[in-house]
């Protein structure tokens, strides 16, 4: 019996060796994509249609709002009407605990994360990120592009100082960070209760002692914490209060463009967070998942961005209002991987010292 029960036990550990190997010898997302890439355009495309065709669908997991991804996704399959886009709506957090669920689970369900960089490069350090790189890549603007391949910026969030055009003259208007500290922005200034992120590109700049330094004085000015720069920014437009900092300097023009009293300025460090596309490593559908990434950043997927949705695209030659905004001065692009390791250090540090 002993003899059986140890065979069996060898049995199942060999079975568990080859599991390993087979799954360490299967050909990943990237790896099937990566043959297509030494074909000429008109064939790589035949070829990634083709497979696409097969596949049937795309499964997308984006943090982008229901219904501007509708836009997007409508339009996608306008030109490619044989493929379902299976669209997961989430926060970054929680798509973010549910891919690395999934994944924990044998599941290979997304092919195509959509997620800013914090985000992403938690999903890239997992080892859940393949390479791709896009037929796409070299009409994107400089430095929204991972050199590896393993992220390409579908659309960017600049960060701007708002204020309201009916409380605020524009020659009162603040032209550096430290102009937030004047005494007359005490108790009509908003703040959001995630702002880690800007905080720790200030103290990257600065330094953490000045950043923390500069970060306290504020709050002696008694901001009003709230969550959701869409929110804040009605806020500020309805007068509720004067200025904030760290807007989507896309929500701003918009409610401007609507007749909002609001207006944007971009104070130095000029600051973007990328919303980055990425293929996941164990993709079903690799071919769909492609073509999906490659349209999103086409010509027609970027207008539709900017033009249909008001956003910021990455494209040269559009994001004509974010180009405004930033007059010609130099922009920092926080890319996945400068940021992601000091989240969860900087979300402490600024909660403590915003008493959240």
């Amino acid at each position: 019996m002993r003899q059986y029960f140890s065979l069996w036990c060898l049995i199942m550990i060999a079975a568990l060796c080859l599991a390993a190997v087979a799954n360490a010898a299967e050909k990943t997302a990237g790896d099937l994509l990566q043959q297509y890439g030494k074909l000429a355009p008109a064939e790589r495309k035949r070829a990634l249609e083709a497979g696409a065709r097969k596949e049937g669908t795309v499964s997308f997991y984006g943090t982008m709002a229901v219904p501007d991804a509708k836009v997007l996704i409508d339009k996608f399959q306008l030109q490619y009407p044989y493929l379902r886009v299976q669209h997961v709506r989430l926060g970054a957090s929680p798509m973010v605990s549910r891919v690395l669920a999934e994944h924990r689970g044998g599941r290979r369900d997304v092919d195509v994360v959509g997620v800013t960089g914090p985000g992403a490069q938690v999903l890239i350090d997992s080892g859940l990120i393949d390479p791709y790189f896009t037929s796409e890549r070299a009409a994107i603007r400089p430095g929204f592009i991972s050199p590896k391949g393993l992220w390409t910026a579908v659309e960017l969030y600049l960060i701007s100082t708002a204020y309201n055009t009916r409380f605020v003259q524009a020659a009162e208007a603040p032209r550096a960070y430290r102009d937030l500290l004047d005494k007359k922005w005490a108790n009509v200034m908003s703040l959001d209760q995630t702002d880690q992120d800007w905080f720790a590109v200030l103290s990257s700049e600065w330094g953490e002692a000045a950043a923390s330094e500069y970060l306290a004085n504020l709050m002696k000015l008694n901001p009003k914490l709230q969550r959701g720069r869409e929110l804040r920014a009605q806020m500020v437009a309805a007068g509720e209060y004067f200025i904030g900092p760290t807007f989507y300097d896309y929500r701003v023009r918009n409610l401007k463009a609507q007749g909002a009293p609001i207006q944007s300025v971009a104070l130095p460090p000029i600051m973007a967070f990328p919303n980055v596309l990425l293929l996941a490593r164990h993709a079903p559908n690799p071919h769909a998942a492609a073509i999906f990434i490659d349209w999103l950043l086409s010509e027609q997927g970027q207008k539709a961005i900017e033009t249909d949705l008001g956003r910021d695209p990455t494209r040269k030659g559009l994001g004509g209002g974010l180009d405004k905004t930033v007059a010609g001065r130099p922009v920092k692009v926080i890319a996945p991987e400068e940021l992601g390791p000091k989240v969860d250090y900087y979300t402490k540090l600024y909660r403590k010292i915003t008493g959240q």
